[in-house]
């Protein structure tokens, strides 16, 4: 019985000599200085760090017709410069061929406040947008060209019109190409008088 005492008194002293080895071993939030990131690599199934507040997704997609399509699974976002208020970054993804990034945001958390130049390592994230390129259809990304005759009623309604030979002169090729058949497109489609005629 007299010993118990001396026992809890040991252990206390014990206990309370282990919490400033306990706090060694966890290090300090680290805090970086915006302006020197060289580079933010961002994938799509991690995290930022927080400590003021939560984290969240490294990469969302808050824009563009084809935000609900596609989804990158790596980003990397260089820095290129500062103007004098804000650190200016270009992003990169290995996209398909259809798809473009629009206007994209990188933000990180301040330090100590909001505007802190001094950001919480490993707390930056990427907002971004993604269209389809230019021609393309938003919906299957086909050729938009190769969509006319669903999307203009006048296709279907008009059977001649499938065969027009202008209608094989897209923009996109020479108009000197395309104005031989556009002027004697009619005389080709007018029947031959000398063939029978079935009913």
């Amino acid at each position: 019985m007299p010993h118990r005492p001396f026992f809890f008194l040991t252990a206390l002293l014990l206990f309370l000599g282990l919490l400033p080895l306990a706090a060694y071993t966890q290090p300090p939030p680290q805090e970086v200085l915006l302006q020197n990131v060289n580079a933010l690599t961002l994938y799509r199934h991690r995290h930022t760090a927080g400590r003021r507040s939560s984290g969240i997704p490294q990469l969302q997609c808050v824009g563009g017709n084809a935000c609900d399509v596609h989804t990158p699974e790596v980003v990397q976002c260089t820095n290129t410069g500062f103007d004098g208020r804000d650190v200016q970054w270009k992003c990169e993804a290995d996209l398909p061929t259809e798809f473009r990034f629009g206007p994209l945001e990188v933000s990180c958390e301040g330090f100590e406040y909001p505007d802190d130049p001094y950001v919480l390592a490993g707390s930056c994230g990427l907002e971004y947008t993604l269209y389809y390129r230019e021609g393309r259809n938003d919906r299957t990304g086909r050729d938009f060209y190769d969509d006319q005759s669903m999307a203009n009623p006048k296709y279907l309604r008009n059977p001649t019109h499938l065969y027009n030979p202008y209608h094989l002169c897209r923009p996109r090729l020479w108009p000197l190409l395309c104005h031989i058949p556009y002027l004697h497109g009619p005389l080709l489609l007018q029947p031959n008088p000398e063939l029978p005629t079935f009913r």
